[in-house]
């Protein structure tokens, strides 16, 4: 994008009345534009609910969600009964205890005994080969 700006010079420039003169000037801006993150929010809640037990854990903010979300994709797939929510991190004064889910009540060590549940059952299936 290109801008011109005319700007009255207040020195006489070859025999010319003072004030008359303007010079031009060519502002030139470059818009960087990085395709690193498409996320408006650097970190995110990680949140998991079982919902047969109706509880849930919060188990923390990170920036890159695909392990998180992979993990909880197979759980669905071999027919568990969970629910995984990431929120985006509005603020930074945020806190894991600030996050409450409706008829769920907190449950810690939910994500790792819920892996543990999904690690028998990848196991279970496999000895069926």
């Amino acid at each position: 994008m290109e801008v011109k700006c005319a700007c009255r010079s207040s020195q006489p420039a070859n025999g010319q009345r003072a004030g008359t003169l303007y010079n031009y000037l060519t502002l030139t801006f470059t818009t960087v534009i990085s395709f690193t993150s498409l996320r408006m929010y650097a970190k995110c809640w990680l949140i998991i609910k079982d919902d047969d037990k109706l509880t849930f854990e919060v188990i923390g903010k990170v920036s890159n969600d695909n392990s998180f979300s992979n993990r909880t994709h197979g759980m669905q797939k071999d027919g568990m009964n969970v629910t995984s929510v990431v929120l985006p991190v509005t603020n930074k004064n945020s806190t894991k205890q600030g996050i409450t889910f409706i008829n769920y009540t907190l449950e810690e060590g939910l994500y790792e005994r819920l892996l543990k549940e999904h690690n028998a059952i990848i196991m279970r299936n496999a000895g069926e080969w």
